[in-house]
C-alpha cells in the first residue's frame, strides 16, 4: 500500500534518528540499497523538512563524511520524524482510502469522493490496487448499494485497524473522522486500570484507538466470533480471572449485545490489550500471571513449562522463582497469541513502518542450541523460530558483563580515589568494576605513559580537573561495555 519509494525514505530518515551518527557506507549497507540511493533520499528529506515544517538541514554531514541529526533539532528529532511521516503518508491517496475503510464499519461512495477529491473512474483503480494489498491479509473492499466496507475475518480487520491506525497517528493526530475523542474518553475510566508504575499518558492514545476500534464494530454489529479452539477460549477465561481490562469502560459499549456476545468481546479486548499495550501491565502483574501459570494445568501452561524444562540446561540459571515466572508468563502469552493469529503475526509486523527487525540470530551456536531444545516440543517450523527468539531474548537480557578497569595514576597521590568515587556514581558497580590486577583489567586508565599491551585498552586521563577528558573517558567505557555487553549475545 505504501510506496517502495516512501517506505524506502522513512527507512532511512528512522535509521538516522535513531542513532547518534551514521554514514552512507552505513546506512547502504544496512538497508541494502545503493550510497546514491542513500544520498538521494537524505536530500528528498531535508527538502520534506524545509518545505512542510520551516526546518533547514535537519540532517548534516561533515567533510568526513558524518552524518547526524542537526543539534538545533536533536532534542525532539523523534517527534518531528514521525510528523514528517504522517504528513508524507496524508499526501497518499491508498494511504487516505485505507484510512476511510478502518475508521469507517461502511462509508457512501459519495463521501469517499468527496473526502479523497478524486473522480469514479480513479476510485474503481484505487480500490483495485488496494484489494491487492489486502489480499495477503484475506480481506476485501466491498462495494454495494452506492456503499463500501472492508470485509473480512472480524478479528483481522480489527488487529489491522488497531496497528495501521496507532504506527500512523500515535500521538500526533485523532484518526476518527467520524468518533469525537473527547467521547472517546469519557468511557474510558482511568482509575480503573490496574495499578501501573507507569504514567497513563504514553499508551492513553493506544488505548483510545483500540477502544473506539471495539466502539466502531460494535455499533454496527460486526462481531468477533468463538475462538477457533476451546483450548483458546479457555485460556481467555484463565486471563480474565485474573483481571478485566474492559473494567476500565463505560460498559454501555455492550448494551445490544446478547451475554455470550459481550463475554466473547469483553474476553478478546482483555487478552488483545496485553498485547499491543503490554506497558499497561505491570511487572507485579506479569509475575503473578506467570504464578498463575505455573499453578495451571492449562496446555498453553503445560506446553510452556514442557518448554523451559527442555531447555533448562541452555538457560541461565534462575536467581529466584520471579525469572521463572516472567518466563513462564511470556512464553504462555506468545503460546495463546500464536494459537490466535499463527504466522499472520509476521505479516501484521508489516505494517508498522519502519518495519521491526524481527529475525533470528545468524551463525549462533547459542540460538541453534536452543532451537533443536524447542523442536523437541513443537513442530511448525514458524512457531519454533518465534519461540527460540523469544527465549533467546529473555536469556541474553539476563547475562550482565562485568567491564574491569585498573587505575595506575602517579601523579596526583589522591586521584585515584577520586576517579573510583566518580566512576561509582555514574556507573552500576556490578557492571563497572575497579580492579587492583592490571592483567586482567579490560581498560587501563593512567596518568603517565603505558605501553601499549596488544590485548588492554589504555586511556590517558591528564588530570581529574580536565572535563573534556572525563568527557571521552565516560564514551569509552560505555563503548567498551556496550561491545562486551555485544559479544555475550554471539
Amino acid at each position: 500500500m505504501i510506496p517502495c519509494y516512501l517506505r524506502k525514505e522513512l527507512s532511512i530518515l528512522f535509521s538516522i534518528v535513531k542513532k547518534k551518527e551514521t554514514s552512507l557506507k552505513e546506512l547502504a549497507n544496512s538497508l541494502d540499497i545503493s550510497k546514491r540511493v542513500v544520498k538521494d533520499n537524505l536530500n528528498k528529506i531535508n527538502h520534506a523538512f524545509a518545505e512542510i515544517f520551516s526546518m533547514s538541514d535537519f540532517i548534516v554531514s561533515n567533510q568526513a563524511g558524518v552524518i547526524c541529526i542537526n543539534l538545533n533539532y536533536k532534542q525532539h528529532a523523534v517527534e518531528y520524524a514521525y510528523q514528517l511521516k504522517l504528513n508524507l503518508l496524508q499526501k497518499n491517496l491508498l494511504f487516505n482510502y485505507c484510512v476511510q475503510l478502518v475508521t469507517h464499519s461502511k462509508i457512501s461512495k459519495e463521501e469517499l469522493l468527496k473526502t479523497l477529491y478524486i473522480s469514479d473512474q480513479y476510485l474503481a483503480k484505487l480500490t483495485q490496487q488496494l484489494n491487492d494489498f489486502f489480499k495477503e491479509y484475506n480481506l476485501t473492499i466491498v462495494a454495494s448499494h452506492g456503499t463500501y466496507q472492508l470485509q473480512g475475518e472480524e478479528l483481522t480487520i480489527r488487529i489491522f485497524s488497531y496497528i495501521f491506525l496507532q504506527d500512523a497517528f500515535q500521538e500526533l493526530e485523532w484518526p476518527f473522522s467520524h468518533v469525537d475523542q473527547a467521547s472517546i474518553e469519557k468511557n474510558v475510566n482511568i482509575e480503573e486500570l490496574p495499578p501501573s508504575p507507569q504514567p497513563f499518558k504514553p499508551y492513553k492514545r493506544a488505548l483510545l484507538i483500540l477502544y473506539a476500534i471495539l466502539q466502531l464494530r460494535i455499533s454496527n454489529h460486526q462481531l468477533l466470533t468463538k475462538p477457533p479452539t476451546h483450548e483458546l477460549l479457555a485460556f481467555l477465561e484463565l486471563i480474565r480471572s485474573y483481571s478485566d481490562m474492559t473494567l476500565v469502560f463505560n460498559q454501555e459499549v455492550f448494551k445490544n449485545l446478547s451475554p455470550e456476545e459481550q463475554t466473547l468481546e469483553q474476553l478478546y479486548f482483555n487478552f488483545l490489550a496485553r498485547i499491543f499495550l503490554p506497558f499497561i501491565v505491570s511487572q507485579k502483574q506479569k509475575k503473578e500471571l506467570g504464578q498463575l501459570f505455573f499453578q495451571s494445568a492449562h496446555p498453553y501452561c503445560i506446553t510452556a513449562k514442557k518448554i523451559l524444562q527442555q531447555a533448562a540446561p541452555l538457560l541461565m540459571q534462575w536467581q529466584s522463582k520471579d525469572t521463572l515466572f516472567f518466563y513462564l508468563y511470556y512464553l504462555t502469552i506468545f503460546e495463546a497469541w500464536y494459537s490466535l493469529v499463527g504466522n499472520n503475526y509476521t505479516k501484521y509486523l508489516k505494517l508498522y513502518l519502519p518495519e521491526p527487525s524481527f529475525h533470528k540470530p545468524v551463525n549462533n551456536a547459542y540460538f541453534d542450541a536452543i532451537q533443536t531444545s524447542v523442536a523437541n516440543i513443537i513442530k511448525p517450523m514458524d512457531h519454533i523460530v518465534f519461540i527460540s527468539c523469544l527465549l533467546y531474548t529473555l536469556t541474553v537480557s539476563e547475562k550482565k558483563p562485568c567491564l574491569t578497569i585498573y587505575l595506575q595514576i602517579i601523579k596526583d597521590f589522591s586521584a585515584d580515589y577520586f576517579i573510583k568515587n566518580r566512576l561509582s556514581a555514574l556507573y552500576n558497580q556490578q557492571a563497572i568494576c575497579i580492579i587492583d590486577d592490571e592483567a586482567a583489567a579490560d581498560l587501563i586508565v593512567t596518568d603517565t605513559y603505558e605501553k601499549a599491551l596488544s590485548n588492554k585498552t589504555i586511556f590517558y586521563l591528564d588530570s581529574i580537573e580536565n572535563e573534556e577528558s572525563w568527557y571521552e573517558l565516560t564514551e569509552l567505557i560505555q563503548q567498551m561495555y556496550r561491545e562486551k555487553l555485544r559479544s555475550t549475545t554471539l
